[in-house]
């Protein structure tokens, strides 16, 4: 009996000891509260007359998941139409714009762009010459990895470094993107900002005019993301 007792007690004392996994959670992303961007820069002789554009999906597919207790094992893909971008609505230039501005990405506001010209910026945008939405119907983000890494941008501090897959007009691109990611129990909040060019795309930076309005190569991606914990999944962790 004395063997079954020190037996029983031994279980429990392992049982107690022993890490209980944390369950896998998931995220829903508040839309009002995030933003996917892509900041494009302006150039040429003639840029005076040509404007900075921000294209951000209208709608999007987004699944964030946590299979542990740490911010490195955040799992993140997001997908959307080409079709679904649109250029420079003016809730989210305003809005986004004084994030953009921290980064020393732009320092100077959007133009705001009447309704018939943004549509003819969209028609362009999607052309065969540029994203070619027919050939290429898809855009892909996908987190590779987390890293703790500080830096600098503008006038924010970064403490991470996120590694990404970038999907665009059927090219993938992996870069590390300055990050700060924040985990609590009921929110968690990401802000990202890495520079893309057009020709690691295979695509030429729109050019009119024989080149005397045009985009420049390069452009910003600039990410803000607000989620919490689908209802029935377990409580996102502490960082």
């Amino acid at each position: 009996m004395k063997y079954v007792f020190f037996g029983l007690l031994l279980t429990a004392v392992l049982n107690w000891a022993s890490p209980v996994a944390a369950a896998p959670m998931s995220y829903t992303v508040d839309p009002a509260e995030s933003v996917f961007a892509v900041i494009t820069h302006k150039a040429g002789v003639a840029a005076r007359l040509a404007h900075n554009h921000l294209i951000a999906p209208r709608t999007y597919s987004c699944e964030i998941g946590n299979a542990q207790d740490s911010i490195k094992s955040l799992t993140f893909t997001m997908s959307f139409p080409v079709k679904e971008l649109a250029a420079d609505l003016p809730e989210s230039q305003k809005k986004w714009y004084p994030a953009i501005k921290a980064l020393a990405i732009l320092d100077t506001p959007f133009s705001e762009i009447d309704e018939s010209d943004r549509t003819t910026i969209e028609e362009h945008m999607l052309a065969e010459g540029q994203l070619d939405a027919e050939q290429f119907p898809e855009i892909k983000v996908e987190l590779v990895s987390i890293e703790s890494a500080q830096s600098t941008h503008g006038e924010k501090t970064f403490n991470d470094a996120a590694t990404i897959r970038f999907t665009v007009h059927g090219k993938t691109v992996e870069r590390a993107m300055p990050a700060n990611i924040e985990l609590t129990d009921d929110t968690l909040r990401v802000e990202a900002t890495g520079q893309f060019r057009f020709t690691e795309f295979g695509i030429e930076p729109y050019s009119a005019f024989l080149g005397a309005v045009r985009n420049r190569d390069e452009f910003d991606v600039y990410v803000h993301i607000r989620a919490y914990p689908e209802t029935g999944t377990e409580q996102a962790p502490s960082r």
